[in-house]
């Protein structure tokens, strides 16, 4: 199933403006990758000289992390040979301040929550911009942290962006916070990217952030409700180092473990351009040209250079019977939305 999330904004102008995405929307730098390949069970620490393990400008690294948190850090075996088992509240750093990321970078990886007993909740901690390594996620730390949970916990559910000092960021609670998909984590793994900017419309003290899992952002109706929803995020704050921790805690009541594959951080070079369309020829659409999906939202069935976009019968309706798109609005729930959503 595709997902196709648009605004209001860019469905009422979409038959003049157009924008494009290239490629990935960035090109990118591999610092680091490590695919935690092994097959012995050892300790993060160990064989970080591996073949075939790690890869990228700072590799080969280790790791680093307080008390037993190592010792519970377990690099996979014959039936997880790819996987970095985290067990018993680890959590781990890599041996790097990745300062050397300039402005824009990404962190990635897949992510699944094994749940052995208990029913309350636990969650999932990527801390980004640490001072140094023993920051951990105790709320009180610098840089931010993208909180990923599963379960209940005073009423409260699902992710949450937390910027230095514990702050919920000024965007509301944890209710507020949506992802469709990161309801699949405890079933499957989910694929985690982060997306950083520390500098934001040409000013120093900015920190911009986005979080996707599975393609699909998160998004929050921010400032406690007052200005509307967004998947983009802009902090008042500044990274003077940047080391990358994870790891996870959970209610007393619960025994678990989280599953990490394919640990990615990349330098990039974000890139986005804007067409105008002003005619049939400038949409860059061609009869010549396969195109799988197509949709003209809340509008007729239109045809462009010899290609037949059908309309969406209902705008208002999840699936359309001509598609295979989900139509999705700002709170990531089915539905284009309405105009309550134009703010």
């Amino acid at each position: 199933m595709k997902t196709l999330i648009l605004d209001l904004k860019t469905l009422i102008y979409c038959i003049v403006t157009i924008t494009v995405f290239s490629g990935s929307c960035y090109s990118s730098e591999l610092m680091f990758r490590d695919t935690f390949f092994t097959t012995d069970g050892t300790l993060v620490n160990d064989d970080i000289y591996a073949e075939g393990r790690q890869s990228g400008t700072v590799a080969p690294l280790d790791y680093t992390g307080d008390g037993e948190s190592t010792d519970n850090a377990i690099i996979g075996d014959t039936e997880k040979p790819d996987t970095l088992i985290l067990e018993n509240e680890a959590y781990i750093s890599p041996n790097h301040n990745f300062t050397d990321l300039a402005t824009n970078f990404n962190v990635e990886f897949d992510l699944k929550l094994n749940r052995i007993s208990g029913e309350s909740w636990a969650g999932f901690g990527l801390h980004l911009g640490a001072e140094d390594q023993h920051d951990v996620m105790d709320d009180t730390k610098t840089g931010i942290t993208w909180w990923l949970q599963k379960g209940n916990i005073n009423g409260e559910y699902g992710p949450v962006l937390n910027k230095s000092g514990g702050v919920t960021a000024a965007l509301g609670n944890r209710t507020r916070f949506k992802n469709i998909e990161l309801k699949k984590f405890e079933d499957e793994y989910v694929h985690v990217n982060c997306v950083l900017s520390t500098k934001s419309f040409g000013e120093s003290d900015k920190v911009t952030t986005a979080l996707f899992i599975n393609g699909e952002p998160i998004t929050a109706h921010q400032r406690n409700g007052t200005i509307g929803y967004g998947t983009v995020f802009e902090l008042n704050q500044s990274f003077t180092n940047n080391f990358n921790i994870f790891g996870f805690t959970k209610d007393t009541a619960v025994d678990c473990n989280f599953d990490v594959k394919n640990y990615t951080i990349r330098k990039t070079v974000p890139k986005i351009t804007v067409q105008d369309w002003t005619n049939d020829a400038s949409s860059l659409i061609n009869d010549s040209k396969v195109y799988t999906h197509a949709v003209n939202c809340f509008g007729s069935s239109v045809e462009i250079n010899g290609v037949t976009f059908d309309a969406a019968s209902n705008g208002s309706h999840p699936y359309d019977s001509q598609t295979n798109w989900v139509y999705m609005d700002y709170n990531n729930n089915y539905g284009i939305g309405t105009g309550s959503d134009t703010t």
